[in-house]
């Protein structure tokens, strides 16, 4: 096997582990790019001359090890540096390959085959979740689940586009399932803004290609319609829980139990307070409601702590908790 196919190989495993394993996609990252040093030392070229992509990716890296450094809290800083330096080198070795269209088809393959295949394993898993939730085995939360798998509708429906002229029958039908699939798993997580995402995403897709032709943009707004339809008629989670938030005054942004409950330091208590009262005065609403109940029942948190501040500035010692919100 020669440089060039371990390099490809590698990347091709990493490509279908992303979502799946930890353990096979940090080894394949090791093997990807020492053979990938290996093919560019056969080669006699590292990817031609330095490029505005290599300032930026450069600088990525570098932001990455300098806010880790200047961390104002610390327990995990170098963790999400690690991360963010070990896919940044991947993507900027990927950045100066010269793959060739059939060597690029195996990569989005890939990318698709385990995108789908971790889909399937988190549906498996449903049911042993709190919330409905679809949520990929080695991304996590269903919350940055939703966000690779938009990422992947994109880059399956760029695909599909991009070469569909030069697709069979067969292609056309296996690219177009495989990205409907990857839209139905974002709408599986319940992640209301993922699935906007992927609508616009589809759309700007559809706009992009018109200059070939407007079949792409009307095919695309047509499935989008089918696909409000059906969440209208379904009744999905992503549909029941917007319904509810809506049904509890939980629509637009406020105070979170956390922040009206927790006090970290004497200013986020102060501030917490303020933004609780500030966002509850106005009128008497269910979440309100319960913040105001959390911030006075929360026993050792907020209550307790502004009472001991309260006792030492004050000759009487009583003082209200800060983060109470104020009476409606």
């Amino acid at each position: 096997m020669t440089w060039r196919r371990a390099e490809l190989a590698a990347l091709v495993v990493i490509a279908v582990a992303l979502p799946l394993f930890e353990a096979p996609k940090n080894i394949f990252w090791f093997l990807y790019l020492f053979a990938w040093i290996g093919n560019r030392a056969q080669a006699g070229s590292h990817g031609g001359p330095w490029r505005a992509w290599d300032t930026l990716i450069a600088g990525l890296l570098a932001s990455a090890g300098l806010g880790a450094a200047l961390a104002g809290l610390h327990g995990g800083e170098w963790v999400g540096a690690r991360d963010v330096m070990r896919y940044g080198l991947i993507l900027w070795a990927v950045s100066r390959t010269d793959y060739d269209a059939r060597e690029w088809r195996w990569i989005f393959i890939a990318l698709l085959a385990g995108t789908l295949a971790a889909s399937l394993d988190g549906a498996l898993l449903l049911n042993n979740r709190k919330d409905p939730e679809l949520g990929l085995r080695s991304v996590g939360h269903p919350n940055h689940s939703a966000i690779y798998l938009a990422i992947m509708f994109g880059g399956a429906m760029a695909w599909l586009l991009s070469y569909w002229k030069a697709m069979t029958v067969r292609e056309r039908a296996a690219w177009g399932t495989g990205a409907a699939l990857v839209a139905v798993a974002v709408v599986a997580t319940g992640s209301r803004v993922a699935v906007v995402v992927t609508a616009v995403y589809g759309l700007i897709l559809g706009w992009w290609f018109v200059r070939r032709s407007w079949k792409p943009l009307f095919a695309i707004t047509a499935a989008l319609g089918v696909a409000v339809g059906l969440i209208v008629l379904a009744q999905p989670w992503v549909l029941q829980k917007q319904l509810r938030n809506m049904g509890e005054d939980n629509v637009t942004p406020r105070p979170t139990r956390t922040a009206c409950t927790s006090m970290r330091s004497p200013n986020a208590g102060r501030s917490a307070s303020r933004s609780c009262s500030h966002s509850c005065r106005a009128g008497s609403t269910p979440r309100c409601a319960r913040i105001r109940r959390r911030a006075t029942t929360s026993p050792g948190r907020c209550g307790d702590r502004a009472s001991e501040r309260g006792s030492r500035s004050s000759p009487s010692g009583s003082s209200t908790p800060r983060c109470t919100p104020s009476p409606p």
